[in-house]
């Protein structure tokens, strides 16, 4: 098992958030979708009918255009502001890498041999 992925302290800090925003559309997706659903049936499209009497009736249906268009809205607002999340995350842990010594700069001294330049 030589998959990179399942081990710690390799993965550079923009591997590790690409892979929880992605991970994290998932709930998203499902969030917006049960908020479209639940907007769809507290908002009924009321309609009326002609009965065989010659009167007419109230009816009401779910209102899945509406619930649809809502869901959608809620998904890109979301999704917005999960991506402004992840970035705010990836601004942090690059911070704390460079300061760490860790990522990138620990692959390139142990390229060098541990030597360092001097300037």
């Amino acid at each position: 098992m030589d998959d990179p992925f399942f081990e710690f302290g390799r993965k550079s800090a923009l591997e590790l958030i690409r892979t929880l925003f992605y991970a994290g559309l998932l709930p998203i997706l499902y969030a917006a979708y049960r908020f479209g659903k639940m907007f769809a049936l507290m908002h009924p499209i009321q309609g009326m009918s002609l009965q065989s009497d010659g009167f007419y009736a109230g009816s009401e249906r779910p209102g899945w255009i509406l619930g649809l268009i809502a869901g959608g809205a809620a998904l890109i607002v979301a999704v917005i502001v999960w991506k402004a999340v992840c970035e705010m995350l990836l601004v942090a842990l690059r911070y704390f890498e460079r300061g760490t010594g860790g990522g990138n700069d620990r692959r390139k001294r142990a390229q060098t041999n541990g030597r360092r330049k001097r300037f």
